[in-house]
């Protein structure tokens, strides 16, 4: 639809071009006013042919990321038929949460000689964990992430790929599972999705807006509930 609209502008100014064209052949010359008219029209159409190219690339980035994502879940799940949430957190990073990469060869961001999957300002804040990918790697392949286009958001933060995370939900603490989209207000297109409610608690109810979990700085965050 955009492409048809945007040869529909074309034609329309390739009409006023020839009419100023044809103008110019009876005067002298063209006028001062004739020649920014052209300039703005050329103006015009460059601005929606990048505005329109923007929105398809960022379509198709997000596409690939979801399709990535969604091997990684599965991987996930299929691991979690026999492996208890205590193993898994045991193979997890820990400070003041649980977390760990999903998937192989991610950025070693800060030289450090560990792979990293998300990172604010240079700093890594979740890596990958030889413990956490022996697991997943008992029961499927573990997909190597370096497709992943990574998610740059206006506050620092940059996401090179998938990673789980616990999160209280419902009350309840859980292992969430957490991938990020270029753009704000995306659509997640996986399930089962948590929701942020109006007192900024986490929640697999629907808050009116079920496509993401939240949306700011750029960038939409998709949570999903991983385990009960």
């Amino acid at each position: 639809m955009r492409v048809r609209s945007i040869v529909a502008v074309t034609l329309n100014i390739t009409g006023i071009v020839n009419v100023i064209s044809g103008y110019s052949k009876v005067s002298s010359g063209f006028t001062i006013v004739e020649l920014l008219i052209v300039v703005v029209v050329i103006g015009v159409l460059a601005s929606i042919t990048v505005v329109a190219f923007n929105g398809v690339k960022q379509r198709a980035n997000n596409s690939s990321r979801i399709s990535l994502a969604s091997q990684m879940k599965k991987v996930f799940d299929a691991t979690r038929i026999d492996t208890s949430v205590a193993e898994m957190k045991a193979t997890l990073q820990y400070d003041t949460w649980y977390r760990a990469c999903i998937g192989t060869n991610y950025p070693d961001v800060n030289s450090d000689g560990v792979r990293d999957c998300a990172a604010y300002n240079g700093s890594p804040f979740v890596s990958e964990t030889a413990g956490f990918n022996a697991i997943l790697s008992k029961t499927a392949t573990v997909p190597s992430m370096t497709a992943f286009r990574p998610v740059v958001a206006t506050n620092g933060d940059v996401y090179y790929g998938p990673y789980i995370s616990s999160i209280n939900v419902d009350g309840k603490d859980v292992l969430s599972f957490e991938y990020f989209l270029e753009g704000v207000g995306q659509s997640c297109n996986m399930s089962p999705l948590v929701y942020l409610n109006g007192s900024g608690a986490y929640t697999v109810t629907s808050q009116g807006e079920p496509r993401y979990t939240t949306s700011a700085n750029g960038i939409t965050v998709c949570k999903l509930r991983a385990t009960e």
